[in-house]
């Protein structure tokens, strides 16, 4: 879980990072954006093609810090997470970065 320091000092490293373009540029060529539907009011999944945990979770490291990429993708879209919050997905697909399929939540 990240709280919400967290999540802004991510966003400023990426962003930070040669003007930000570059970071995010990096980031989003590895996602399909054409991936499954898995709930059909949500449409395709953005589906993450770069490293992943053991659990299936997207992994990136960014000025020496793996996250979880559904928390970068969820800080870069968003301005920050509650006290006790985590990332989760609505489509319940570990490897989804879709920000439309994000949202702030506690342990289910």
């Amino acid at each position: 879980m990240h709280t919400e320091d967290e999540l802004f000092k991510v966003r400023a490293m990426l962003w930070a990072e040669i003007n930000g373009a570059r970071a995010a540029e990096r980031f989003w060529d590895k996602v399909n954006k054409h991936g499954l539907i898995r709930v059909e009011d949500l449409g395709p999944c953005w589906e993450w093609t770069g490293a992943l945990s053991k659990g299936g979770y997207g992994n990136v490291t960014i000025k020496q810090k793996t996250m979880g990429t559904h928390t970068v993708s969820y800080a870069m879209h968003h301005p920050s997470l509650g006290s006790g919050e985590q990332v989760n997905h609505k489509c319940n697909f570990r490897g989804c970065v879709h920000p439309k399929h994000l949202y702030a939540g506690t342990k289910k």
